[in-house]
């Protein structure tokens, strides 16, 4: 007896409860296991009421009725397009390494044919079912497809260990039409889409039942991955089509003469093996969770299996079993930080394990109905924080494995329907708010939602709310788990910029060190390229998982990290987070600021070198603002041989000036090879050309969209001794810009400036300032002065605009560290200063871990330690956030009194003191810590 046979006691129990599910009580109270929120007649009710309903019928009766028709008169078409073993009936599957290998046995049926390897990249294109020859294994071992490489697109007979994944792509998309086959007949009653169904759910079901799992030879390295289907348990795609079809079928099958011992047992063994194989430590559970959920949904309870594995065994063991390849979900819910609710992958993953887990948590609740989103509050903290990944244009960051991507809005299905089911109006409101908002901004086209599980599961209407999301974003996040930092200033598309830096040390990231990317004027300008073709192909191996594709620097040409991931609670050891401002992880995105900065330090492993970056964002106007970046970088054992900046910006060309607004001759060279001892992805670069100059320079990156104004970039870089400049074509980003440039840009190279230096760049850093702006209204930088100081250690850079006033950006590596330039009457003491000055008057004062600023008869002090303040002279008084109490000095102008209200409304004022500083009057005021507040002048 298989394992999965019903005792025969059990079975006469069940017939009273298989009786009771299907068609057989109220035919407008049907509902199914999987998906039991709604009955059939509310389906019917939501397909005649709204066009999203309407649509995926619709949409259902144009993938299938071709094929259910031709199956009428030839039941056999559909059913050999099933890719299987016909001919030799193999029982096992032999893999080799990452590719499919052979197949031995016989079975006295056809069986499930193993698919070709683990890589999804391949030169071969799936074939639509017209394409697909009958019966296709009468070559053994082989398969018929396009090859997409060669002249022509021939068609040809390709070896099973070259395809990928087509032969489960094939197989998951006949599933598929079973399953919306199976969703007619259970919607309409009409048979011939149930026999349809019926044909191909129970072929696949025989040729699994004879199949065994596949089992390594000689390369056993994937042996512990491996599903029934496919080279990865968590890629057993064919389970949710499969799982759905037999529920929509279901009171058709218990009327024909089905086997659901054979039925059962398939289910329990695809549940068995995503069990027993995986990862257990990142991503894996909760994909993996999610396919055993829809098979334990569709058996019975554990009394009716000999082996005691039904519906309670399997939810339990997702839900509270860990095992070497699965971890509990109850568990794996430590891997977010329980702070930020940030998962510790790269975003394109994290995001989608929040959506799956969702998914999982809202079918298991339907068991028994008990809100089993309370046992998992950190799920729900980290659906919201979701949103923090974004950057102005609502599309994510692209860290690691990821790409510009809307938000997954199923996430946000999911969690309403959660709030809806259990009456959380306030929760539902705020969030209805959130969608609304982008509903009506363009981004999330609910009317234009269309799938199956949206039919069943998610509301049918939205709250009348007023759209809103300002609520949702930080000005400064920080997610430690994947040592991210975001800079924003203001999420409006347009006008909003933001400033992103990432490291290593997380599931999916890349050896980027301390990467850089920036956002300005609707684009993602200085551009991370995301993964390659795939995780196996040298594309990502060498370029666009490694340091060369990112705005960073890579050491002596060999860069590269092999940083362990961080446990959950862990602090890592190469990347820190020094100092920033402003406050981290506090929603309070929805207004402009002046500025804010993030100073991180990155121990590089390869060359046992330290890194130091200092990145800020400064506002000039509603509409303008600019970058700076300080990039330090050092062997500590001595024995530099260079260091190579990176910044790849979106656009078509590069053009760099001295400062004299002549453009450098760049000569073609052959350098930046991997002949010269550098890493391959150097091999990636072309139009190289380059120029020998140690002197401050200019460049402008220019990004011209069909129908829309030009976009440029302009960057002033501090030159040194030892510089060399080269401009280079880097590869197209291949997923990281779907939806950020129309279509005919996406496949454009990738301008790029290297800046090399030779020697240490420690005491020569990288000193850069960004603008990005339109090219019809101009830049608000008119030139930028790279002020030379005694201390090597220390920067400044006066950055002039086209409207006379100026910013001062001061930066020490050490706290007590000193900046004095005595023609500009200024003087700093710590971490990072800002000066700005409009006709020889402060309008802002910004001292970043320091003990005092001061401009002419400006000032800022800490009173005690080392403090972040930000002092703007505004037209009323002065506007402050600090960290800690200060004095402020600022001229006598016959008003000595401070006013302002505190937390609980209260109006406070604070008394000054007149002094003299030489022949002037100052006035000075001790202020306590103060939170972005305004203050009267009187």
């Amino acid at each position: 007896m298989k394992p999965g046979e019903l005792n025969q006691a059990v079975k006469l129990l069940l017939v009273l409860i298989i009786s009771s599910y299907g068609l057989g009580t109220s035919a407008s109270d049907v509902r199914l296991k999987i998906y039991p929120m709604v009955n059939r007649a509310q389906i019917k009710e939501r397909i005649t009421k709204y066009e999203w309903g309407r649509k995926y019928l619709d949409q259902s009766h144009k993938n299938v009725d071709k094929y259910v028709n031709i199956h009428v008169n030839d039941p056999e078409w559909i059913i050999s397009r099933i890719q299987m073993y016909w001919k030799k009936k193999y029982t096992t599957p032999v893999v080799i390494g990452a590719h499919y290998a052979y197949a031995k046995g016989e079975a006295p049926v056809p069986t499930v044919r193993y698919t070709g390897g683990r890589d999804w990249a391949t030169d071969y294109s799936t074939p639509k079912l017209e394409q697909i020859k009958p019966y296709m294994d009468y070559r053994d071992d082989e398969i018929y497809l396009q090859n997409n490489k060669k002249p022509g697109k021939p068609w040809e007979w390709v070896p099973n260990s070259k395809t990928a994944q087509q032969i489960e792509s094939i197989n998951v998309s006949i599933m598929d039409k079973a399953m919306e086959s199976a969703f007619i007949y259970w919607l309409t009653n009409d048979k011939k889409y149930a026999r349809f169904s019926k044909d191909i759910f129970m072929k696949y079901i025989e040729g699994m039942y004879y199949r065994e799992a596949p089992i390594t030879e000689k390369d056993h390295r994937n042996s512990h991955l491996l599903g029934l289907t496919s080279f990865e348990v968590i890629h057993e795609h064919i389970v949710i089509p499969m799982t759905l079809c037999y529920d929509f079928l279901y009171s058709y099958l218990k009327k024909s003469d089905v086997d659901f011992d054979m039925v059962h047992y398939v289910f329990q063994r695809f549940a068995d093996q995503i069990i027993k194989n995986g990862v257990a430590n990142n991503n894996w559970s909760i994909f993996q969770a999610r396919f055993v959920t829809y098979l334990a949904l569709l058996l019975d309870e554990n009394a009716a299996y000999t082996n005691g594995k039904g519906k309670e065994y399997y939810i339990n063991t997702i839900l509270n079993e860990n095992s070497i390849r699965q971890t509990a979900l109850r568990d794996v819910c430590n891997t977010y930080d329980q702070q930020t609710g940030i998962w510790n992958e790269s975003c394109g993953y994290a995001v989608n394990v929040t959506k799956d887990l969702l998914e999982v948590l809202f079918l298991i609740d339907g068991l028994d109905n008990k809100n089993i989103l309370k046992d998992f509050t950190i799920v729900e903290k980290a659906a919201w924080a979701t949103f923090e990944y974004l950057l102005p244009n609502n599309r994510t960051t692209a860290f690691g494995d990821s790409g510009y991507a809307l938000l997954p809005f199923s996430t946000f299905e999911s969690l309403l329907s959660f709030y809806r089911k259990y009456g959380e109006k306030q929760k539902e409101e705020q969030l209805t708010a959130v969608l609304t908002q982008q509903i009506n901004a363009g981004l999330y086209e609910r009317d234009n939602s269309v799938s199956l599980y949206r039919l069943f599961n998610y509301i049918d209407e939205l709250l009348p709310v007023m759209p809103d999301t300002y609520s949702l974003y930080s000005n400064a996040f920080y997610a430690p788990n994947v040592n991210l930092f975001i800079q924003r200033n203001g999420m409006n598309k347009e006008s909003g910029l933001a400033c992103v830096n990432s490291g290593t040390g997380y599931n999916h990231h890349h050896q980027n060190g301390i990467n850089m990317e920036l956002y300005g004027k609707g684009f993602p300008l200085g551009v991370d390229p995301g993964r390659g073709t795939s995780y196996w192909v040298s594309d990502h191996t060498d370029y666009y998982g490694k340091a060369v594709s990112h705005n960073t620097v890579v050491i002596d040409g060999i860069s590269s990290n092999n940083s362990r991931r961080l446990q959950p609670g862990e602090k890592s050891e190469v990347h820190k987070l020094l100092f920033y401002y402003p406050e981290i992880n506090k929603k309070d995105a929805g207004k402009m600021h002046k500025l804010s900065y993030a100073d991180n330090q990155y121990m590089e492993e390869k060359t046992n070198s330290m890194q130091r970056r200092l990145t800020g964002i400064v506002r000039t106007g509603e509409n303008s603002g600019y970058f700076v970046d300080i990039f330090r970088s050092h062997k500590m054992s001595g024995g530099d041989k260079m260091h190579d900046y990176f910044y790849h910006n979106l656009g078509q060309s590069l053009e760099l000036f001295d400062l004299d607004n002549n453009k450098i001759n760049l000569q073609k060279t052959e350098e930046l090879s991997s002949q010269e001892g550098v890493v391959k992805g150097y091999d990636f670069f072309t139009n190289k050309r380059k120029a020998l100059f140690d002197k401050d320079f200019r460049g402008v990156f220019n990004l011209d969209i069909d129908g829309q104004p030009s976009v440029c970039m302009d960057v002033w870089m501090k030159g040194y001794d030892g510089r060399s400049i080269y401009v280079v074509d880097s590869p197209k980003s291949l997923k990281g810009l779907k939806d950020v440039l129309p279509p005919s840009q996406e496949d454009l190279v990738i301008p790029t400036l290297i800046v090399r230096q030779e020697g240490e760049a420690w005491h020569r850093p990288f000193v850069a300032v960004y603008e990005p702006y339109m090219k019809q209204d101009g830049k608000s930088i008119k030139n930028v002065d790279f002020v030379r100081l005694n201390n090597k250690e220390s920067i400044a850079i006066d950055v002039i605009m086209t409207d006379n006033s100026s910013d001062l950006i001061l930066n020490n590596i050490k706290k007590n560290d000193l900046i004095e330039i005595k023609d500009k009457d200024i003087s700093f003491c710590g971490i990072y200063g800002v000066v700005s000055v409009k006709d020889k008057k402060a309008g802002c004062l910004f001292m970043g871990e320091g003990n005092k600023i001061d401009y002419k008869l400006y000032s800022v002090r800490s009173i005690s330690g080392y403090t972040t303040a930000l002092i703007k002279i505004v037209e009323k008084g002065l506007f402050v956030d600090t960290n800690n109490n200060v004095e402020v000095q600022v001229p006598f102008e016959g008003k000595t009194k401070l006013h302002y209200q505190d937390k609980d409304g209260k109006r406070m004022e604070i008394e000054g003191e007149i002094q003299l500083v030489g022949k002037e009057k100052v006035v000075r005021f001790v202020l306590p810590k103060l939170e972005n507040t305004e203050l009267e002048l009187s």
